[in-house]
């Protein structure tokens, strides 16, 4: 994450929304944000999250129900 953030052109980009899955974290945003700020782009205030699996961890995540709700923030933003 950090070197794609890193490596955007920020002439070209407006605005960085976070999406993410994990198994461990509520929230990647504080992360994204810092490298975000780092090379200038703004972050936008909102962010999609949800349960990702990991070995033994939220199996079957993310699942259709987080994909509908992915779809649904990302709507948002047309």
């Amino acid at each position: 994450m950090k070197a794609f953030v890193s490596s955007l052109d920020k002439s070209k980009v407006g605005r960085i929304v976070n999406f993410g899955s994990a198994a461990m974290l509520n929230s990647t945003y504080k992360k994204v944000k810092a490298v975000a700020d780092k090379v200038g782009i703004p972050m936008d205030e909102r962010e999609f999250h949800c349960k990702g699996e990991f070995k033994a961890f939220h199996k079957g995540r993310p699942n259709d129900e987080d994909l509908k709700a992915a779809a649904e923030f990302a709507g948002q933003f047309k």
